[in-house]
């Protein structure tokens, strides 16, 4: 889900303290093995095999590749989330694979939500704090655009299915049967429409 945002906010120091995909994973990993006994745990082992699968399954499609080589300059893709979020295990791995497929047009930097509630609350879903959050930034660090939690469809489905008291506590069950459906191609389809806004 893309919006536009209306405040102004310094996005640079947080540009600056970001990580790329590839220390998010190494992080992950480290907090998987680490056993800690934290509240998020449990969802750990299920959002790391399920990056694997899609690191290792998804490739963009050949409109996706087309728009990427036809980008002029260069964008940030800032995105806040956190590694136990399910939403962020189904698309950081899309991100990630788009931006090394503009072959450095696109450039995802990651930084933790828990860590950055300021930055965070610049870019509320509703009243929500929901991740992923993609801030997309020009080279002068504006923000052009955000997009997310998750793909438009699957927003109307979660608000459709946590209105409902029967299934407001089980969402997450056909939330994560629609993204294994879709194979990644709404997240595809609705990231590279962000280039628009370049």
């Amino acid at each position: 889900m893309t919006t536009t945002p209306s405040i102004l906010f310094d996005h640079s120091a947080y540009l600056a303290k970001a990580i790329g995909y590839a220390d998010y994973r190494r992080n992950m990993t480290a907090e998987l093995v680490s056993g800690a006994e934290t509240k998020t745990a449990a969802y750990l082992p299920l959002n790391d095999s399920r990056m694997r699968r899609i690191e290792k399954t998804y490739t963009p499609g050949p409109e996706a590749i087309e728009k990427l080589d036809a980008m002029k300059g260069t964008l940030h893709w800032l995105v806040i989330s956190e590694h136990w979020c399910g939403d962020a295990a189904q698309i950081l791995p899309v991100m990630n694979a788009l931006a090394e497929a503009s072959h450095g047009r696109v450039r995802l930097s990651i930084v933790y939500r828990d860590a950055n509630l300021e930055l965070m609350d610049q870019h509320l879903t509703g009243t929500s704090r929901a991740i992923p959050k993609l801030v997309q930034l020009n080279t002068q660090n504006e923000v052009l655009t955000t997009w997310g939690p998750r793909p438009a469809e699957a927003q109307d489905m979660v608000i459709a299915l946590r209105r409902d008291p029967a299934t407001a506590s089980s969402y997450s069950e056909p939330l994560h049967a629609w993204y294994a459906k879709d194979k990644h191609r709404s997240i595809e389809r609705e990231l590279i429409a962000l280039l628009l806004h370049n």
